[in-house]
């Protein structure tokens, strides 16, 4: 063996600097390499952690240097080996690259077998099941991974962004647009020079613009914004993506009829600026509030097709209603408490013994747990509207948000719930949400808390708490509690605008005279 790590390192160095053209030179060479590296593998040749940070690096260049959707083994060959790097006993700054890289390389591996399908079709089909539905526990696995290292406190923020910009892109293709916009803000904030993230920002703003959906003046206004702050940061984009990444940013062009970023409310009201700054507001505006106006909420069913023979048409605006009215409740409820339990409230009736155990009780804990429940309520009720809505004919008292979605004996996505097109598919992104509204899924933490509030006994404690589990007495931190609370709201806002979406489809996709419904539009009192 005439080689030791530190010529690995040297040729990874070297073939790093290849130029683009040059790929598949790239990908030989790592290859090679990576076979060098499994030959030096023992304890007397290289450390453990210095052994798997060099193969998490080869296999993330060996992904990197093949055109997408060019070499399905090369991306197998990949996954294996980060796999291996999750699972080794290596520091928990290396297992989060790897996590990133992994769930790249399976996001990648998905949107590739996603466009050969469409690429072998002749038309869409709005009876067969979408693909990612089908490798709906990759994508999750993928959504984890991410969001793992997007938050991970190991790792440097440029890689806590990237995997939050990345995020937001699988997040994006699934149809959830306002989480996606959510990620990429928060890929923003861990690392203010991703161009990537930027530029995402205004492609998704675009998208919704091309839809005629929402506040278009509003989109355009923040589209140009994001598309000047892309291009700005080309030599940053360069460094963390590539100069075609960046190319595409360039080629972003502003958008004319603009209107306003950010309806930010009255700046002397703290729970206006609060629902601003949180994104919490039910409006289809991205920034701030829905208007300058003292019902800033405005997000509502435009119209809907009504069947012409209902004895009920109004149903389904007074759902909605419902469905409004108790989110806002829920979210001046989680206000009241995060503040009161903060700044330490004393305006209690009630006495409380001492359990000598750094424990808080009281009203503004209480209020969090409420809420937090009762936002995640609203997204069962969000079920039995589109129950209601595509007359899909469930019982009403069996409904709910994370299994009405799927056939419970398939799996599959129902069928009575319409599918009008690949993308964006509300049908879909519902589903997918609702599978993230699980202990297992992306929002494990508000639905852990749900459970754990609803059907046991939640309290804050200073230090020392046990976080959600199934015991009969529940501890949790002040700012797991508030954070969870922030997470179920912003679920439950989602899955509202994603109803809205879905609904504004039907009557678009069928509004015509042959139909036997009838068009009713919004009358707002």
């Amino acid at each position: 063996m005439n080689f030791s790590m530190r010529d690995i390192h040297g040729e990874l160095d070297r073939l790093a600097q290849l130029p683009d053209q040059a790929r598949m030179r790239v990908l030989t060479g790592v290859q090679e390499q990576i076979a060098r590296l499994r030959q030096l593998h023992a304890p007397t040749e290289v450390s453990t952690e210095d052994y798997y940070e060099v193969l998490c690096r080869a296999a993330g260049m060996m992904s990197d240097a093949i055109p997408p959707g060019s070499r399905d083994d090369v991306l197998v060959d990949a996954e294996e080996s980060f796999r291996e790097v999750m699972a080794a006993d290596v520091s928990e700054s290396l297992k989060a690259w790897a996590a990133y890289s992994l769930g790249t390389t399976v996001s990648e591996q998905i949107d590739v077998a996603e466009r050969r399908r469409w690429a072998s079709k002749d038309g869409y089909d709005p009876e067969e099941q979408p693909l990612r539905w089908s490798l709906r526990e990759r994508l999750r696995e993928t959504r984890l991974l991410l969001a793992g290292t997007g938050h991970s406190p190991y790792v440097e923020p440029i890689l806590r962004s990237k995997a939050l910009c990345n995020l937001g892109n699988a997040l994006d293709t699934s149809g959830r647009w306002l989480e996606a916009y959510e990620a990429y803000q928060d890929s923003l904030t861990e690392y203010p020079n991703n161009g990537n993230a930027a530029g995402n920002i205004a492609e998704l703003l675009a998208s919704r613009i091309r839809l005629r959906r929402g506040q278009p003046g509003h989109y355009a206004a923040l589209f140009n914004r994001y598309a000047r702050l892309a291009k700005r940061l080309r030599e940053h984009t360069i460094g963390i993506s590539s100069e075609a990444a960046a190319d595409g940013w360039d080629a972003l062009r502003e958008i004319d009829g603009v209107g306003h970023e950010s309806h930010d409310g009255d700046s002397g009201d703290f729970y206006q600026r609060w629902v601003a700054q949180n994104r919490l507001a039910l409006s289809v505006a991205m920034e701030g509030l829905g208007s300058e106006g003292p019902r800033w909420d405005d997000a509502d069913v435009e119209a809907a097709l009504i069947p012409t023979d209902s004895p009920t048409p109004l149903a389904i605006f007074a759902a909605v209603n419902v469905l409004k009215s108790e989110y806002l409740v829920a979210r001046r409820l989680a206000y009241d408490g995060i503040v009161e339990l903060a700044d330490g409230a004393t305006d209690e009736s009630g006495t409380y013994a001492e359990t000598n155990d750094n424990s808080v009780f009281g009203q503004p804990a209480a209020k969090i747990v409420l809420a937090q429940r009762a936002t995640l309520d609203v997204l069962d009720k969000i079920a039995v509207v589109a129950n209601l809505y595509f007359e899909v004919g469930d019982p009403a008292d069996r409904v709910k948000f994370r299994t009405f979605w799927t056939n419970r004996k398939t799996s599959e996505l129902r069928p009575e719930l319409p599918q009008f097109k690949p993308w964006p598919n509300y049908r879909f992104a519902l589903a997918e949400l609702a599978y993230d509204v699980d202990e297992n899924g992306l929002y494990a933490d508000a639905q852990l808390l749900r459970n754990a509030g609803t059907h046991r006994l939640v309290h804050v404690k200073r230090d020392g708490y046990t976080g959600p589990t199934r015991d009969a007495i529940v501890s949790v931190g002040e700012k797991d509690l508030a954070s969870a609370s922030l997470q179920a709201l912003r679920v439950a806002r989602a899955a509202y605008l994603y109803l809205l979406d879905f609904i504004a489809e039907d009557y678009l996709a069928f509004g015509d005279e042959d139909q036997p419904t009838t068009l009713i539009e919004t009358r707002l009192s």
